[in-house]
């Protein structure tokens, strides 16, 4: 069985190891809050027969690595519309939120399917394995979810194939929804510091990075699958303050959009 990134009990959600962050041994990673708030997502959808459209992730601070109470419900609900908002709690403290808006799909014609259009060139399992983390920082960083992953970049280096081993909870099977989540919070990462660097430079995360408070995604349709793959990457910034943005495909194709809001910040120790 994969190793997990929480341990359950009701609405309530224990981190593992696994739910670590580079940024310090005490806080939890932004791909593991985004993933548990898919949660909230998905059980939504489950109750409606509406669609995910868009999902925007706040983190309203460092998620500290003890238990968090997940709760949402429906700010709107309607037939063709409806509003979910979502809360992660630190005891009666929030320390981070999701809302999404879910739309109701049109049906399509027989074996109609326009992810087909765009399925990328290279798909992952044509492409060598390389390190997410160069392995003189996997050696010092603390142990957490970026540990888990693995990264497959295409030939020109613009684009990049990463999935991670884990499941979500001990016992249950991991969401495409809540697994493509996870990944995007590294949107600012992959897009500032491997797509930016080149084909032919060294890459190497920097002594005072950009890192994101936000993850919001736009959906074309539901993802598949284990692996997200993430090209167009456009990285602004300006006085430590930015916005990343990728363009989201499956091995389908084409699925979706994800931008973050950046700011620069000391590594924490």
């Amino acid at each position: 069985m994969p190793e997990a990134i929480y341990l359950r009990e009701g609405r309530r959600y224990t981190p593992t190891p696994w739910a670590g962050s580079p940024w310090s041994p005490k806080i939890q990673h932004g791909s593991a809050v985004n993933a548990l708030l898919g949660q909230a997502v998905r059980e939504a959808r489950e109750q409606t027969s509406l669609q995910p459209a868009r999902i925007h992730v706040d983190l309203l601070g460092p998620v500290p690595m003890r238990t968090l109470e997940l709760h949402w419900e429906f700010a709107r609900r309607g037939r063709r519309t409806a509003l979910m908002d979502a809360r992660l709690l630190d005891q009666d403290r929030s320390v981070a939120r999701a809302s999404a808006l879910f739309l109701q799909p049109s049906p399509r014609a027989p074996g109609e399917d326009p992810a087909r259009s765009t399925a990328p060139p290279h798909p992952p399992n044509t492409l060598p394995a390389i390190p997410f983390f160069p392995e003189a920082q996997r050696e010092v960083a603390p142990e957490g979810f970026h540990l888990s992953l693995e990264l497959r970049e295409e030939p020109d280096a613009r684009a990049a194939w990463i999935r991670t081993s884990l499941e979500l909870v001990s016992g249950e099977s991991f969401g495409n929804l809540e697994r493509s989540m996870a990944l995007a919070d590294l949107t600012g990462g992959l897009a500032g510091y491997r797509f930016q660097n080149g084909e032919n430079r060294e890459r190497r995360w920097p002594e005072q990075p950009l890192i994101n408070n936000d993850t919001c995604l736009h959906l074309e349709r539901p993802p598949r699958g284990e692996w997200l793959r993430l090209s167009e990457a456009r990285l602004a910034e300006s006085q430590g303050v930015g916005v990343a943005e990728v363009v989201l495909h499956d091995t389908d194709g084409r699925w979706g959009r994800c931008l973050q809001s950046l700011i620069s910040r000391p590594w924490r120790t």
